[in-house]
């Protein structure tokens, strides 16, 4: 999991994600991306560029929600967690930047 704040936003890097997805979906057999292990294989690349663009959508999404019901960005990364799928994914797991950092991120973005 990336800090996004240094990348302008969850949903930048969602929409940044899908492009790939649909650019190099039959191309690549290896990835190397900063601050991660690498990945071997096309289907084992597919999932984990999918499971990272859904991660950054949903944290997007539901800190969104939870904004329109009036809750503050530290009460918000309280509340929010991955749902199940996308928190047993082990490349999603916080290291470099963690849940609670991006969803105060996706709220500074938004209320500063």
């Amino acid at each position: 999991m990336y800090n996004i704040i240094t990348l302008r936003g969850a949903l930048a890097w969602s929409r940044h994600l899908d492009k790939n997805i649909a650019l190099y979906e039959d191309r690549p057999a290896d990835l190397f991306v900063g601050h991660h292990w690498p990945t071997w294989g096309k289907g084992n690349i597919a999932r984990m560029l999918v499971e990272q663009r859904d991660m950054y959508a949903f944290m997007h999404g539901q800190t969104e929600r939870l904004m329109d019901e009036r809750k503050t960005g530290i009460k918000i990364a309280e509340m929010l967690q991955l749902l199940p799928a996308l928190d047993s994914a082990w490349h999603l797991q916080g290291d470099y930047g963690l849940i609670s950092h991006n969803i105060k991120a996706i709220y500074q973005r938004y209320m500063t």
